[in-house]
Parts: C-alpha cells; structure tokens; sequence
C-alpha cells in the first residue's frame, strides 16, 4: 500500500519545495549553457581540393599552400578585414587565452571565461597547448581579423611558429560574450 505525502509536516513541505526549486533552476541552467555555445556558432567551410590547381586527380592532394593560406581558405568573408577598435578587442581576448594557456598544465586546460574561451572546446585548447608545448610560439604580429556572416561573431587567423614551422589556427570571437572559438589548425 502506498502512503500519501504529508504536507502538514512544514519540513517534509520545506523539503519537497527545496527540491522543486533546485530542479527547476538546474533546468534553466542547462538551457542557457546549452544556448550559450550554440547561438555564437560559426560554420567554416573546408577548401574544396577538387577545385584547386594543386589536386594530382590521383586521390591525392598536393597542397603547396601555406598554412595561412589553408587557414584562410575556410573564412566565410575573408576579403573583408576588421579593423579598429573591433579588431583590438579580438587581439586583446586572444591574447588573455594564449597567456593563460601557457601557464596552465595541459590536463588543466579547460575553457574558462576569464581566458576569454569559454566557446572552445577542451579538445581545441589542448591541442593548442600541446603545440605550445612543441616549441611553437604565438605571433600576435601576423594575426588577421575579418568580419563573418554573422554580425555578432568576428573571425580570426592566429599564427604559431616553431622556425620554420608554422601552424595557423582559425577561429571565432564571440562579440557578445567576449569569448574565442578555436577552430580548425592548419600545418604548413
């Protein structure tokens, strides 16, 4: 036989309006979050190979491009540069990012919003990281900001160097949040 609540009991009422509380709020919250990192969201298209002067037609692909070149093929408006006081500020949340990701360990490196990241995945700041780890270094002076389809969202060209090597990382800045996206790596 099953026993009715007993709400005249004010702690067993307290409790159960305790609950309704905690559950509701964690809903909302999980609803924000979850919206959070999907409205800023922008698609970067890949470089079609097929239609480049470098493909073999063998299947296989001779790219003789730099990676800043491969990085700025996936832009959606890559004719159309930022500047100004925008572009300063995509510098400036950069920047907060990479200083904070070289001083972390690189198990520690999780998105946080005071290194302006919060858009980036775990996987993308790690990988990140292991490339700082690899020598590389970032180039504040050869990064590149463009505008995107999206008036919120501002794209970017980040590069890393190691000599000779270098690694041009693609991404998104969140205007609203004044948060960054890393988004593809390109080696060349």
């Amino acid at each position: 036989m099953m026993r009715k609540f007993d709400f005249k009991n004010p702690y067993k009422r307290f409790f159960a309006i305790l609950s309704l509380v905690f559950l509701a709020l964690g809903v909302i919250l999980l609803l924000t979050f979850k919206n959070s990192h999907t409205s800023e969201n922008i698609a970067f298209k890949e470089a079609n190979p097929h239609n480049s002067a470098n493909y073999s037609g063998s299947g296989r692909k001779r790219d003789s491009r730099t990676a800043e070149e491969k990085a700025i093929a996936t832009l959606e408006q890559p004719d159309d540069k930022l500047e100004g006081d925008e572009a300063e500020k995509v510098s400036n949340a950069i920047q907060a990012m990479v200083d904070w990701i070289d001083k972390t360990p690189k198990d520690e490196v999780i998105p946080f919003w005071k290194a302006h990241d919060t858009l980036s995945s775990t996987e993308t700041l790690q990988q990140l990281k292991g490339y700082m780890e690899d020598g590389f270094t970032y180039d504040k002076s050869r990064t590149t900001y463009y505008k995107s389809n999206n008036g919120n969202v501002y794209q970017f060209v980040m590069i890393l160097k190691n000599g000779d090597s270098e690694v041009a990382v693609t991404g998104n800045y969140g205007v609203d949040g004044d948060q960054v996206q890393l988004a593809n790596f390109e080696e060349g």
